[in-house]
């Protein structure tokens, strides 16, 4: 979470960041070394969990333009065209 603008490729990278990270990458780590099982329900959980994420991703992408910034104020996210 930022309280700074930013743009809507860097807000699309920050709520995908924390899925990737702790999901993606510790579920492809299973899926070479299925012995690690742990570390495979670690990831599906972690995956699961951004959902929300996944949502906010959907609707920068649906919903904003290309040159707008963005601004989060507790739960919620705002955008504005930049002029």
């Amino acid at each position: 979470v930022g309280t700074e603008d930013m743009s809507k490729s860097r807000f699309i990278f920050m709520s995908l960041c924390p899925n990737i990270v702790f999901g993606l990458i510790p579920y492809v780590i299973f899926l070479v070394f299925p012995n690690l099982i742990g570390l495979g329900v670690f990831g599906i959980v972690c995956l699961s969990m951004g959902c929300g994420d996944y949502l906010n991703v959907y609707n920068a992408i649906k919903q904003m333009p290309a040159n707008s910034r963005t601004y989060l104020c507790g739960m919620h996210s705002f955008w504005y065209p930049l002029g």
